[in-house]
């Protein structure tokens, strides 16, 4: 058997007992509300809407602008209902500019005026509302709650 020979090696670290660590903790919990937010939510859809049906109505007459632009067939379906639907939004303003024919299709003058006047219409009704219903006061109410806990 041969011989081995082993070498261990113990330090002792003496130190001196630590005392445990104070503990403090504090939390703030702030909620804040707005009292103004649910009228200025209900202006804000109300002026949403205006801003939507005039849209459409825009939409529409700028489709009928390019319809008559090309020439489409009045007698198809999505033609004469685009026609049917914008008819009466367009006719006051016809005659006041010529409508010159093209070889294709007609340059209808009356449908941009048309779409220059709702616009301008729909931006009108929008601010009014701003002006009578547009909630611009805030009023922020804040309720603080605190905790604190020590730990010794």
């Amino acid at each position: 058997m041969a011989y081995q020979r082993t070498t261990e090696r113990v330090q002792t670290v003496h130190r001196e007992a630590q005392p445990a660590p104070v503990v403090e903790s504090e939390e703030r919990h702030v909620v804040a509300t707005d009292p103004y937010d649910a009228r200025r939510d209900s202006w804000w859809r109300l002026n949403q809407l205006v801003y939507l049906v005039f849209g459409v109505v825009i939409a529409l007459i700028g489709i009928r602008f390019v319809l008559l632009l090309l020439g489409a067939n009045p007698d198809a379906g999505f033609t004469n209902f685009v026609y049917g639907v914008t008819n009466p939004l367009v006719r006051p303003f016809e005659g006041i500019f010529g409508a010159p024919n093209l070889d294709t299709g007609v340059f209808d003058p009356a449908s941009l005026v048309a779409i220059a006047v709702y616009s301008l219409l729909g931006w009108v009704v929008a601010k009014v509302l701003d002006i009578a219903l547009g909630e611009t006061r805030t009023g922020v109410h804040a309720d603080t709650r605190e905790y604190e806990s020590h730990v010794h």
